[in-house]
């Protein structure tokens, strides 16, 4: 990927005064807000390449990594990476070949998004310890859960299975990126839309208008986890990850009743798993 170029210097403020239209003095603000956010990003780790989705991701999981069964140290990472890689402004800046072309919406977006990157570097250590402390504590809770694996099992299980409250974790993810400094700092915007206009399907609530209606949480609903997961967290990364297939490590005494080879999955009270002869 080439790197954003500096863009011109802009016309003098005297010069807008006299001479210049509402047009052009928008575009000398939206220049000199480019350039100071240019300069923060070049001055970042971040901006530099030094740490991208991945490394970030490594980096998150680094409390937690080693309590991970070996066959599942990918999914969590994977997981992790995609959730951070959705925070593009930490990562990402717009090249811009002509300012003066940018029609109103564009111009709006792209001051919208800068003001927006702006405030992360200005605030770079507060928003990436509040992101570390969220994804520990899902990924780092299930990693807590999930019971022996092994690599040669042909019997696997959800990860959302492993989990001993799993209508909990759900509502708890949708808790943790709903939460106020969350939203003040700008961290899972697409994650929280996705799941909020999900929680109201759910609840048949439509999201653009005012209703009285309770929100359905997950734990108040009866459906199978798999159902769950979907219902409500599909379309973000935590879905992928939650029905992310564990390979069990089988004991006959535990799994198989004795004289019929019948596989018996453990699952969550409330939850019936599929039996296999």
């Amino acid at each position: 990927m080439s790197q954003p170029q500096l863009p011109p210097k802009p016309r003098s403020r005297l010069f807008d005064f006299f001479f210049g239209t509402e047009h052009s003095r928008e575009t000398r603000e939206t220049i000199e807000l480019y350039s100071r956010v240019f300069q923060l990003h070049a001055k970042s780790e971040i901006g530099q390449g030094a740490a991208g989705p991945f490394d970030m991701a490594f980096s998150f999981c680094s409390s937690f990594i080693e309590r991970v069964p070996t066959p599942l140290t990918a999914d969590f990472l994977a997981a992790v990476r995609d959730i951070v890689a959705l925070e593009e402004r930490m990562f990402v800046l717009p090249q811009v070949a002509d300012f003066d072309r940018l029609s109103m919406k564009e111009a709006v977006d792209l001051r919208t998004f800068l003001r927006s990157k702006e405030w992360f570097h200005l605030n770079e250590p507060k928003v990436l310890d509040l992101l570390h402390r969220a994804i520990h504590t899902v990924f780092g809770t299930i990693a807590e859960a999930i019971p022996d694996v092994s690599e040669q099992s042909l019997f696997t299980i959800p990860v959302i299975y492993t989990v001993q409250e799993p209508r909990d974790l759900v509502d708890e993810v949708s808790a943790i990126v709903n939460k106020d400094a969350c939203i003040d700092a700008g961290l899972f915007a697409r994650i929280r839309e996705r799941v909020c206009n999900n929680y109201c399907a759910v609840s048949d609530i439509r999201p653009d208008m005012m209703s009285t209606k309770t929100i359905k949480r997950a734990t108040k609903n009866n459906a199978p986890l798999n159902e769950i997961v979907k219902s409500y967290l599909g379309g973000t990364p935590f879905a992928d990850f939650f029905m992310s297939p564990v390979p069990l490590k089988l004991g006959d005494e535990e799994f198989f009743q004795q004289g019929r080879g019948t596989l018996i999955v453990p699952l969550p009270a409330g939850d019936v798993g599929e039996t296999g002869e």
